[in-house]
């Protein structure tokens, strides 16, 4: 999967701004210049994984909202629909047909 860290650094830097905090705050917070936290928001620089759970942490929000902009407070938020859209993409009709079985078998059990 390849990021658009642009993207992610747009994310971030709407989220702040609808939280209001500063970027130097949220710089001081994570331990880094603003011109790093600056660079992040740009996309100019890549993050990893902690780092976007440690800013997701200090602007109160899941890092799926980062990502791939989940509302993680709806209660109807499904990060594996993404992924199961996808799958089905890739496979051809006869595995789409069996997927299709497999899952009409699985949506009659009663699983809680």
């Amino acid at each position: 999967m390849l990021l658009d860290y642009s993207i992610i650094g747009k994310r971030i830097k709407n989220t702040r701004l609808e939280k209001n905090i500063k970027q130097k705050e949220l710089a001081n917070e994570l331990g880094v210049s603003i011109a790093y936290m600056s660079k992040i928001e740009k996309g100019n620089t890549k993050i990893n994984l902690e780092r976007l759970i440690q800013i997701a942490r200090i602007l109160n929000v899941c890092p799926a909202q980062l990502l791939n902009e989940i509302n993680c407070e709806k209660k109807d938020y499904d990060f594996l629909k993404n992924d199961f859209v996808a799958l089905i993409g890739k496979s051809n009709l006869r595995q789409r047909k069996l997927i299709y079985q497999i899952s009409e078998l699985v949506m009659k059990m009663k699983i809680e």
